[in-house]
């Protein structure tokens, strides 16, 4: 298995995924982002349209485009200097009590979707892999790093871990299928979370070693609420490269 530093990023390296290297921190750092997302929307801050949104309008970054969630309720975050862009969704019917979901109590779960442009670094291993080759070394990182960092720290539990391939407007997609549960929010009450992660791999991918990660988190309070990583489709048949927007 290549170490860690095979790619230009990792989703668990960042809070969920985008901004802490030590797991321990990411659920507080993850309620922290909704803090900020629930302060800017009401007024709280001066936030750049560039930065946040809540409208409908497809997401332009440097090399793509997608198109939010379907649904009401969803907010973004983008970041055009590294290609990235989160979505999400309070589960509550009022906007989230973050510090009643800090306290396991409040809301009753939420949605994060995050998509982010990735890269191979090339090296005398790497320099061989096809796109196959390359899904399957992230995805097998992806899941020792949640072990390690995750189950192994007592922050949650793994299982259901599957691994599929699905076609979406003629786009190819490696899937990776998982469920996290016991997840420690801070309080006294746990999380559950389906979650899957999709890779695409443009047709010039042996060229610049780019390709795109993609990543749903579904998270609940209880088995009762419904989850869904189905909401990540639409997001996927939507996206487009750059090249393919004009």
């Amino acid at each position: 298995m290549k170490s860690k530093n095979t790619y230009s990023g990792f989703l668990y390296r960042r809070s969920p995924n985008l901004f802490s290297n030590d797991y321990k921190k990411l659920i507080s750092l993850f309620f922290l982002l909704l803090l900020m997302i629930s302060f800017y929307s009401c007024g709280g801050g001066i936030p750049s349209a560039e930065d946040q949104t809540i409208n409908y309008k497809p997401v332009v970054l440097n090399s793509y485009s997608v198109n939010y969630p379907v649904g009401n309720g969803w907010k973004s975050e983008r970041d055009r200097s590294s290609s990235k862009v989160i979505f999400t969704r309070d589960k509550s019917s009022t906007s989230t009590d973050i510090f009643g979901i800090l306290a396991g109590v409040g809301s009753d779960g939420y949605t994060f979707i995050s998509i982010m442009e990735n890269q191979l670094k090339e090296d005398s291993v790497t320099i061989n892999w096809g796109e196959t080759e390359t899904a399957e070394d992230y995805m097998n990182n992806e899941v020792k790093i949640m072990k390690k960092e995750g189950v192994k720290t007592g922050m949650y539990k793994l299982k259901n871990i599957l691994k599929t391939d699905t076609i979406i407007n003629d786009k190819k997609f490696y899937c990776m299928d998982y469920e996290q549960y016991a997840i420690k929010t801070g309080g006294n009450s746990y999380f559950y979370s389906e979650n899957k992660l999709a890779l695409y791999f443009p047709v010039n991918y042996k060229d610049t070693r780019k390709f795109y990660v993609f990543l749903i988190c579904d998270y609940s309070n209880s088995f009762a609420i419904g989850m869904d990583t189905g909401q990540l489709f639409p997001v996927l048949a939507s996206f487009k490269l750059k090249d393919e927007a004009l």
